[in-house]
């Protein structure tokens, strides 16, 4: 399931960043801000939606559905890379936000689908 998780959230955020591009908080000086649909690839417009927080989040919710005392580890931990992308001036709040829950659909979704085979495996162990 992590490896599903992964793939779709990367195939996912890329697709959003490829289609909606957005310039970093840190171009704001340059004044540059918001979505520009009409950017060149040469750019800084990868900020929509963050990529490492997506990343993060598809390789941890799967163990959490698997081990649920792992929550109590991985939730503040994801909160915790979601607020150093903010921090570091590289994404906005929105940016994190919306990768955190995509990556979570993404998850509850392949989880209604791969429910049962994810049971079946922890029976037969």
């Amino acid at each position: 399931m992590i490896l599903y998780s992964y793939l779709a959230t990367v195939a996912s955020i890329q697709f959003l960043k490829t289609n909606f591009p957005r310039y970093r908080p840190a171009l704001l000086q340059e004044g540059f801000y918001g979505f520009d649909l009409h950017s060149s690839l040469t750019e800084n417009t990868d900020s929509f939606p963050s990529l490492h927080t997506g990343i993060f989040v598809a390789l941890c919710i799967p163990l959490v559905f698997k081990y649920n005392r792992l929550m109590y580890i991985f939730i503040p931990l994801i909160l915790l890379v979601g607020l150093s992308r903010i921090l570091l001036n590289v994404h906005y709040m929105s940016d994190v936000v919306f990768s955190i829950g995509l990556s979570t659909g993404i998850n509850a979704v392949l989880y209604h689908f791969m429910k049962k085979d994810l049971q079946l495996r922890k029976l037969s162990s």
